[in-house]
């Protein structure tokens, strides 16, 4: 029997690229093996061989076909499959203010905010989580749907945080989240250092994040 190089083998499997490719080269390999023990099975084994090896082959179809319909039914956070419905995505804290003067302040700043985006940038749809929550008491988390939430962060163009103090709240978790998405991200803040180091350091290893300190919420900001 002639060796087949070890380069001629790593060729032949650098080929396979497509589940229909991988088919063909398990078909193949069978046919060898069916053909070497063929050789030497008589009678009876030779039938058992062959019944064999079509069962081995009919469970490599059904895993290869499986497989295939999860890859192409599986979610992708590619930017080409996204949908841009939403200007602007603007997360602040809701829950963690100490009380709800400073809330309803702060909310206030916000929607003063998204009139200034609508008017200077001509934002349109602008999604504001607190824009329906006057105060802390009408704030009830299992009514904010994470899944609609996250949607709507992967359906907005860019992304704005705005972090009056260090508060451990989720709207870090959803500039990670805009972090892994690619959105172009401002985070407004009262002092960078209130910002955990990860997302402190994202504007030197991120061109599309910008960090600015602000004293004052509204118009101001930009």
């Amino acid at each position: 029997m002639v060796k087949q190089p070890k380069e001629s083998r790593v060729a032949i499997i650098s080929e396979v690229k497509t589940p229909l490719g991988l088919l063909v080269l398990i078909v193949l390999v069978t046919e060898v093996i069916l053909g070497l023990l063929a050789s030497k099975a008589k009678g009876q084994d030779f039938t058992i061989l062959i019944i064999g090896m079509l069962l081995v082959l009919a469970g490599i179809l059904f895993i290869v076909f499986k497989k295939q319909q999860s890859l192409s039914s599986g979610p992708s956070l590619s930017s080409n499959e996204i949908s841009i419905k939403h200007d602007l995505f603007i997360a602040s804290p809701m829950a963690s203010f100490d009380s709800d003067d400073e809330y309803k302040k702060d909310r206030q700043g916000i929607l003063n905010l998204i009139d200034t985006f609508r008017k200077e940038c001509k934002f349109k749809s602008i999604i504001y989580a607190g824009r329906d929550i006057r105060s802390m008491s009408d704030f009830d988390a299992p009514d904010l749907s994470v899944q609609d939430d996250f949607l709507a962060l992967k359906e907005s163009r860019y992304f704005i945080m705005v972090l009056p103090e260090k508060f451990a709240s989720s709207v870090l978790v959803e500039a990670g989240a805009a972090l892994a998405l690619e959105k172009p991200s401002i985070y407004f803040v009262k002092d960078r250092h209130d910002l955990p180091f990860l997302l402190a350091q994202a504007e030197m290893a991120f061109s599309s994040v910008k960090i600015y300190e602000y004293s004052k919420i509204g118009s101001s900001l930009i």
